[in-house]
């Protein structure tokens, strides 16, 4: 963002599940990816490490680190965002990724969730509230279905950027700076 002086961001995480069956309670990562990649995913994952931590994404696989249902992680996104702003949703999701891919926390774990808007910057009172909103049934509904139409548009895994009246136009995988530096330049062109 810092290569494209003059363009204002505002970045805003939308809900993509990669697995909505998984229960919330996890399951073991390592053995999850083997069934879902094959055996040898575990010996490629330094290298996929070291590439991401090249761009600035610290990434590790713990052992015993669950892999869980993200619906209640995508309604504290989405509840940051409607009650907040971008601004703090994004201090969330930096949270959210940190404890996943850094820490190997439990994404599917509430406590979990509740502890990464208080690091973000969530007061005691807001804490609070949004601990009653997880412990219901609200916006689940509305979680799935952003989901689901993320998923009918074609998008099929994470991450996947969209840009601003660029709908339809995103471009899905880790991608090299310059790659966002080139869009950035030529929306801010037209």
């Amino acid at each position: 963002m810092a290569a494209t002086p003059g363009v204002q961001f505002e970045v805003v995480w939308k809900p993509f599940q990669l697995d909505p069956t998984l229960p919330a309670q996890g399951k073991d990562k390592i053995q999850h990816y083997e069934r879902k990649f094959g055996a040898g995913i575990k010996d490629q994952f330094p290298a996929m490490a070291q590439r991401m931590n090249r761009h600035g994404v610290e990434v590790k696989l713990i052992e015993g680190s669950k892999v869980a249902n993200t619906m209640n992680a995508h309604r504290l996104l989405h509840y940051t965002l409607s009650h907040y702003g971008w601004e703090m949703q994004h201090k969330v999701h930096e949270s959210l990724f940190r404890k996943n891919f850094n820490e190997g926390r439990n994404m599917g774990d509430d406590s979990e969730l509740l502890d990464a808007a208080t690091e973000a910057g969530y007061t005691e009172a807001q804490v609070s509230a949004v601990k009653e909103y997880l412990a219901s049934d609200q916006d689940k509904g509305l979680i799935a279905e952003q989901d689901s139409q993320n998923k009918l548009r074609g998008i099929s895994g994470v991450p996947y950027f969209e840009f601003e009246g660029q709908v339809g136009k995103g471009i899905s995988g880790a991608q090299e700076p310059d790659i966002f530096v080139r869009i950035f330049n030529h929306m801010k062109s037209a």
